[in-house]
């Protein structure tokens, strides 16, 4: 081919045809560029199409491990919320007169309020993958993608707010191992352990702790920074992380 436009280029210089000679050089120039374009047109539409792929192998990861995230999110709201509700129960029967529950009835009452930890822990595997290999820049819409790279400032402002919870309930502990009876409590959980301890040899029971200013401050101060978590940071993380799962199901919607 490139031999045939040599020898037609050749016979119109040596018949003197210099303006047609040109207009052909031109004319050819411009099949050359066309060409070019062309086979670079189709090379973005296979890259594009290549990383669309990719975009929606990312993407379908991605929802599968935030529904995840987005049940484990709703387990540790449900941890919290039964602790708050115990927790005010156990504050209703604080008083300076002596308790007329149970030494049984207290400590239940004591486990519901303060044994279980709401701590969230989502999976961070294929995120971890996506930001390891730069493949977050294949996501092109722009909410999606802040979602994702502001998780871990997200997760680390609730670790904040977790870390003031476990300190008050940790007092709270302190404050019975100081006024009431561990021992007691210990024997009401329904494991080898609690049926292993033997009743306690001391007087000091829980009774005494339901009638301590302390401990009510205590209670109240673990109370108040469990709210905080829930009302303050996992419910607006449910909200954005369920409106983040929307917008990807729409863009794999689009396939």
């Amino acid at each position: 081919m490139i031999k045939f436009f040599r020898k037609i280029r050749q016979n119109l210089l040596s018949e003197g045809k210099t303006i047609k000679y040109l207009k052909y050089a031109l004319g050819e120039i411009i099949l050359v560029v066309i060409g070019i374009l062309i086979a670079l047109q189709v090379n973005n539409w296979n890259e594009e199409r290549k990383n669309y792929a990719k975009e929606q192998t990312l993407l379908l990861a991605l929802q599968q491990e935030f529904d995840g995230n987005l049940e484990r999110l709703k387990n540790t709201i449900t941890v919290n919320n039964e602790r708050i509700t115990n927790c005010l129960l156990l504050l209703h029967e604080l008083s300076p007169e002596e308790s007329s529950l149970s030494h049984s009835q207290i400590s239940k009452l004591w486990l519901n309020a303060l044994s279980k930890d709401a701590v969230y822990r989502p999976s961070l595997g294929a995120l971890n993958e996506a930001i390891a290999s730069g493949n977050l820049s294949i996501i092109h819409n722009r909410e999606i993608a802040t979602f994702l790279s502001a998780w871990q400032s997200e997760l680390d402002r609730i670790g904040i707010q977790e870390m003031a919870v476990k300190n008050q309930r940790l007092l709270c502990f302190e404050r019975t191992k100081e006024i009431g009876n561990m021992r007691m409590v210990l024997q009401a959980i329904e494991n080898d352990l609690g049926k292993e301890l033997q009743e306690s040899p001391f007087e000091d029971t829980n009774k005494d702790l339901l009638r301590s200013k302390a401990f009510e401050s205590d209670l109240v101060t673990f109370l108040g920074t469990s709210n905080h978590l829930e009302s303050g940071f996992l419910i607006p993380l449910k909200e954005r992380l369920e409106h983040f799962l929307t917008l990807v199901k729409k863009e794999l919607d689009h396939d």
